[in-house]
């Protein structure tokens, strides 16, 4: 018959430090640095005809690229909302913006950087963006 040995501090030590290193690893990696910030200033909507133009809103919605590849916004990537209610994050490379925070998974959106001026495209039928000015 095998004798079943009861586990020692040691282990109970080494699950702790091994269930720490996964949630640790799991956080978001506080030492990524802002490469750029951005905060919202107009909004694109054309009604179908090509006559859209951008038009200043009043919005305190932000987004940051991180240098790990993360963007940060304190609004909703899912959408044009005005609203700067919560902390969305998403994946980007040069030209995309890639989030799960929508109802579908990797919503995506395009974006383009010209000088000190983001343009994020929205998936609309008639086109619809947004416009950001950069700061700091």
């Amino acid at each position: 018959m095998n004798k079943i040995n009861k586990p020692n501090n040691i282990t109970y030590i080494l699950i702790i430090i091994f269930l720490v290193s996964v949630y640790s690893s799991c956080k978001k990696d506080e030492n990524s640095n802002v490469l750029s910030k951005w905060k919202l200033i107009e909004q694109y909507s054309d009604p179908g005809d090509g006559s859209g133009d951008f038009n200043p809103v009043e919005s305190d919605r932000t987004i940051e690229f991180m240098d790990n590849g993360i963007a940060v916004s304190n609004g909703s990537l899912c959408n044009m909302t005005l609203d700067a209610n919560g902390t969305y994050s998403a994946i980007y490379n040069d030209s995309l913006i890639v989030t799960n925070d929508c109802d579908m998974e990797n919503f995506t959106l395009h974006y383009q950087i010209n000088s000190n001026v983001l343009i994020i495209w929205f998936p609309c039928i008639e086109g619809c963006a947004q416009k950001y000015a950069k700061i700091d």
